[in-house]
């Protein structure tokens, strides 16, 4: 029984500091991982890179050395 709130936890404080990494809202990532746990990591992911898209625009080619 504790190691399910326990990972919540984790997953909720891991959201929260990823989100403020990447300038994405902070207390409702929190809340999704509070909620949904590791299963938001590939929802986390999409939208984080929806978000730097959207921000350098879609046709632009960035190069990562």
């Amino acid at each position: 029984m504790l190691l399910p709130v326990l990972a919540a936890l984790v997953c909720s404080l891991f959201f929260y500091v990823q989100a403020f990494k990447y300038a994405l809202s902070p207390k409702r990532w929190a809340m999704i991982g509070l909620l949904a746990g590791p299963i938001a990591l590939p929802l986390f992911n999409v939208y984080r890179h929806l978000a730097w898209r959207r921000a350098v625009g879609f046709n632009n080619v960035s190069i990562r050395a």
